[in-house]
């Protein structure tokens, strides 16, 4: 790098490197347990395109400062990193552009700094609002051996890391995640630095100098606040974590105005972002002017009352008009049974029993059988729904063998089909 500096952040020096001398800015912001170093290249190609390149440590990382409680260390911490960053360096607007865990970083800084942000790019994780934690939603559906998991627990990766220099912890971390699968164990006594041999390859894009160059900013520092923040702190930022980030204050009887507007203003984001990446991309379009989550859900609701009240009607006209034409009997019951279900789900106080349908059975079926339901209806006791299917299924299977004839005799169903009946 052409510029290597160290800049202040409350009371804290930050290692800095930068390249190039545009009007426009780029910042690159560092992964776990990265450096500055890992955007070297991406740097001198951003510098090449005329603008002003800039990475750095953060708090704690390689060769910047630790805080004295690295323990007490949050995401608010890097996000006053890089405001830091920008007054000290009279950055007025740049382009951020992160990965892993930084992106959380960069997402709060375009939140709550918009003015100061051109463009976010993120590598690794999706954009997300404060206060969305789908990382801590997905753990019980992972291994218990997920190295997430492991890390996460407090200690656990501090001991397991104390057991090895900082060149090797380096070299392990890099081979182990340059795989397609993330690193998992496989029993609650193996650790997550022990999955990887020291003497296994390095990845082809990862030299032994850069495994010196990464080992020895290390060296001082180790991995102390690096595993803080996020493995040993909540990944979920909450409304309090938004206290004293650039001149906001806490909520207070004073402020309260200003307050409550920028609280609502920011829920009310995070909940319209959640609605317009979780419905269908069809139903955005009727919510894509909404100024309120309250304004989407009126839509919403309004848009399925209308829609379910038409196809309630489409769907009752269609079962007043059904009739069994072509259909076999099994068939024409099914059908209409189906058109029952539809309409109960419809309107959930629309009662459809047994009685309604039998009679739009009879009146939708063929004439040759209106003499056989004469007869049924006259029995002193009535078949049930299936059984009434049952009994015209076999009036239809006899006039099958018969050549098509069904019986014409009243007398004569009467006795077979009561018959029937009977002997269950």
């Amino acid at each position: 790098m052409n510029k290597l500096s160290h800049e202040q952040a409350k009371g804290l020096k930050l290692h800095v490197a930068q390249i190039g001398s545009g009007p426009k800015v780029v910042v690159f912001m560092h992964g776990f347990p990265e450096i500055w170093y890992s955007w070297r290249q991406q740097m001198v190609a951003v510098a090449n395109a005329s603008y002003r390149a800039i990475s750095f440590d953060f708090r704690g990382y390689g060769l910047s400062d630790h805080p004295s409680e690295p323990e007490r260390a949050t995401f608010n911490d890097f996000v006053d990193d890089v405001i830091a960053l920008f007054n000290s360096l009279g950055i007025s607007k740049a382009h951020l552009v992160s990965k892993d865990f930084r992106a959380f970083v960069a997402t709060m800084v375009g939140v709550l700094h918009p003015e100061i942000v051109c463009t976010i790019t993120l590598l690794g994780v999706p954009f997300l609002l404060p206060g969305f934690s789908p990382l801590q939603t997905q753990l019980p559906l992972v291994p218990s051996g997920f190295y997430l998991l492991r890390w996460l627990t407090p200690g656990r990766a501090e001991v397991d890391f104390d057991r090895f220099d900082t060149k090797t912890i380096v070299r392990k971390i890099y081979i182990m995640f340059s795989g397609s699968e993330p690193p998992v164990a496989a029993s609650n006594n193996q650790e997550i630095m022990d999955l990887v041999d020291s003497s296994t390859s390095l990845p082809p894009w990862l030299s032994e100098e850069d495994v010196a160059e990464y080992g020895s900013s290390y060296e001082k520092s180790r991995f102390r606040t690096a595993l803080q923040v996020p493995y040993s702190q909540s990944l979920t930022v909450t409304m309090g974590d938004l206290q004293v980030v650039g001149e906001i204050k806490k909520l207070n009887n004073q402020n309260y105005n200003t307050g409550a507007t920028c609280i609502e203003s920011y829920l009310q984001g995070k909940a319209m972002f959640a609605l317009k990446t979780t419905i269908e991309e069809e139903m955005l379009e009727h919510i894509r002017d909404a100024k309120s989550p309250k304004d989407a859900w009126d839509t919403f609701a309004t848009l399925f009352s209308k829609g379910n009240d038409t196809k309630l009607k489409i769907m009752e006209n269609e079962l007043l008009s059904m009739a069994q034409r072509n259909m076999a009997i099994t068939q024409y019951f099914h059908k209409l049974k189906l058109i029952c279900c539809e309409i109960s789900k419809l309107d959930p106080t629309v009662s459809i029993g047994e009685a309604r349908i039998k009679r739009i059975i009879v009146h939708g079926l063929r004439p040759e059988y209106r003499s056989f339901v004469a007869a049924v209806q006259g029995w002193p006791t009535q078949p049930s729904l299936v059984e009434f299917e049952n009994l015209l299924t076999d009036q239809e299977t006899m006039a099958k063998k018969m050549g098509g004839v069904l019986l014409k005799s009243e007398e004569e169903m009467f006795y077979i089909n009561q018959s029937r009946v009977g002997s269950r």
